[in-house]
């Protein structure tokens, strides 16, 4: 989700060994065989936390150096418990529109248009017409040594209007007999290839009046495919399309109103029945960077995530599952997989949103939610004089950005004074539990002022 100028979101399998770029551990304890040990925002160990463990070996090994397999804690030999994974929030920074280079978007354009030559004999006799048509151009070059007079005539020709040579006439022309039958190959070649190069006008004219989207291209490369535009499916597109990322779509109802949006946005969408692995292949699955599957129905969802991750192993899922036993399966067996529900989603955005707090947005870990609020420092209000530490000592929140009161376009990401007591007009950040944030709103509510 964007935030100011950053776009926040959790990254999995941290390695605390990578050191800090980070803004708070999100989760910790994550197994994937069983999330119910999963904790959101643990608490962590200061960024200080290093530098006193530091002093304090230092300072005991000036007192008694350890012995042969003592710690300098004093422990002997023991080794730390195993560690599950870790979930950070991190920030990315806004980045501009994707730009296809010119020379892509024509290699895509000539990809596209070979799908209309899908014989490989109408392959072969339109290969056979055109060089025909060059050879015999080239033959009327030699004899007449005038580039637009030979465009002229093969022009002609090839559309079957050239004027015939009389039989009075003595030279039949400036290249004689030669040139007489390189025209007429010209024109029988012609015969060939004007039908199909009419049809592909037709075709392409055709299908913009009856409202037909596009096809992906042939050239499709690490896009996202969305599966199912209805009102979730259409929204994730149309944002993704926004952001500049490559998006085709696979809808069953070529009514659905997703297809029309799809098609005002220039988005390929596959529309029809059938096998849903054929269609995921029509999409170039195999090339897809990930797979969004949004349908209402759960066991399409899956389906579509099984077809996809055949079609190409390492292709990121996303799936729609309402039912949170099933997610948790899904979570088990499947990997580099993400399971959300819109009504999980929105709900606790709904909840804080009646505490009066000014929720940002959600973000999801795994089948948790955690939500993101800005909190203003309203004068003779609880906040003011504050401190991070203050705010993060209620539990279940964690302060990521503080904007003060004197340069209120400025974020300060991981706001480092945490000692510091908010002043009157100062904005914070937080990303917080839903008990934390009821936490919060308990401890500082937000005042309310009454009209005389």
């Amino acid at each position: 989700m964007l935030v100011g100028d950053r776009y926040l979101y959790v990254a999995y399998d941290y390695d605390p060994a990578a050191g800090a770029g980070h803004l708070c551990v999100a989760a910790d304890r994550i197994d994937r065989q069983n999330l119910d040990r999963l904790r959101l925002l643990p608490e962590t160990p200061s960024a200080a936390r290093p530098f006193i463990d530091l002093a304090e070996a230092v300072e005991g090994m000036v007192g008694a150096a350890p012995g042969p397999g003592e710690a300098v804690d004093g422990t002997a030999g023991q080794s730390e418990p195993e560690q599950d994974g870790l979930a950070v929030l991190q920030t990315l920074p806004t980045e501009p529109r994707l730009r296809v280079p010119l020379l892509s978007r024509l290699r895509y354009r000539f990809l596209d248009t070979l799908r209309f030559f899908t014989s490989a004999r109408i392959r072969l006799v339109l290969c056979t017409a055109f060089a025909a048509i060059l050879a015999s151009s080239v033959v009327i070059y030699h004899y007449n040594r005038s580039l637009g007079w030979t465009a002229y005539l093969s022009l002609l020709d090839a559309a079957g209007s050239a004027q015939p040579d009389q039989t009075n006439d003595p030279t039949g022309g400036t290249g004689g007999p030669v040139q007489r039958l390189a025209q007429v190959v010209i024109t029988f070649s012609g015969i060939a290839l004007l039908p199909v190069l009419t049809a592909i006008v037709v075709d392409v004219l055709a299908s913009g009046r009856r409202g037909v989207p596009r096809s992906p291209s042939a050239g499709l490369r690490g896009h996202v495919i969305v599966v199912g535009l209805g009102n979730v499916g259409t929204r994730v597109a149309t944002l993704l399309a926004e952001l500049g990322v490559p998006v085709a779509g696979v809808e069953l109802d070529p009514q659905a109103a997703g297809v029309a949006a799809m098609r005002a946005l220039g988005v390929p969408v596959v529309v029809g029945d059938g096998p849903l692995a054929d269609r995921l292949r029509v999409a170039r699955a195999k090339h897809a960077r990930a797979v969004v599957a949004v349908t209402n129905d759960d066991a399409v969802n899956l389906e579509a995530a099984l077809e996809a991750r055949a079609l190409r192993e390492g292709v990121r899922i996303v799936v729609r599952l309402f039912d949170d036993d099933f997610a948790r399966h899904v979570y088990a067996t499947l990997g580099n997989v993400a399971s959300r529900s819109v009504s999980y989603l929105a709900a606790p955005a709904f909840a804080a949103a009646l505490m009066g707090r000014e929720v940002l947005g959600t973000l999801s870990v795994f089948r948790h939610v955690l939500l993101i609020a800005e909190l203003t420092a309203e004068p003779g209000g609880a906040l003011v004089g504050m401190s991070r530490n203050d705010i993060e000592a209620l539990g279940g929140l964690r302060v990521i950005a503080v904007r003060l009161a004197r340069s209120p376009d400025t974020y300060q990401w991981g706001y480092a004074d945490r000692s510091r007591g908010l002043a009157t007009g100062d904005r914070v950040v937080v990303v917080a539990t839903r008990n934390g944030l009821a936490q919060l709103n308990r401890a500082a509510p937000e005042p309310v002022s009454l009209d005389a």
